[in-house]
């Protein structure tokens, strides 16, 4: 009977090596200081604007609190798993894997950038890369559910509702006044 157990944690290694790095590089972090991390690390339009892109990735990396940090690892597990199981293990998959977290963390944070020309307010998180494998694990249950036209009206409606419900998050990460990000408590 022994022989037909399933194993409890059946993840494959690129969504779990992702999980590791998020939860590691956080653990790591919280014992440097904040204001050594976050200025020359995490993401802002006006770092953008400097030149130093860098910041478009390594913020993917940095984490708000452990809160932030285990969020974005179960969503990395959970939703990462599915595309890193579509990729394959091996290594063209698993960089393709690694490759579209990168490339949609970065674009999410553009997008931010976009939105908030100029701004100083830091932006840290894999939550644009977390997102990104949400849509990529639940786009086949849209396009079998769904046509064209309502995947549409969803992504503009959803789209509307997440503005509205983090305007005030918005405001506050634009002036560079959000009091969760980078405060440490001591």
């Amino acid at each position: 009977m022994d022989g037909d157990r399933q194993p409890i944690f059946n993840a494959p290694w690129p969504a779990v090596l992702l999980t590791v790095v998020i939860l590691t590089v956080y653990g790591v972090q919280s014992f440097l200081p904040a204001e050594q991390i976050l200025p020359r690390w995490a993401f802002s339009a006006q770092a953008l604007e400097q030149g130093r892109y860098v910041t478009l990735f390594s913020a993917l990396f940095l984490s708000g609190g452990w809160g932030h940090a285990l969020a974005n690892g179960v969503g990395a597990l959970a939703f990462g798993t599915p595309l890193a199981r579509l990729f394959g293990g091996k290594f063209a998959g698993a960089s393709a894997f690694f490759l579209f977290c990168l490339v949609c963390g970065a674009l999410s944070n553009l997008g931010f950038a976009l939105v908030h020309p100029g701004s100083v307010g830091l932006l840290v998180g894999a939550s644009g890369s977390v997102s990104a494998l949400m849509a990529a694990a639940l786009s086949s249950l849209w396009l079998f559910y769904l046509n064209q036209g309502q995947i549409l009206f969803l992504v503009v409606i959803l789209t509307i509702l997440i503005y509205i419900r983090h305007a005030a998050n918005l405001k506050r990460l634009n002036a560079g006044t959000e009091p969760k990000i980078g405060a440490k408590k001591g």
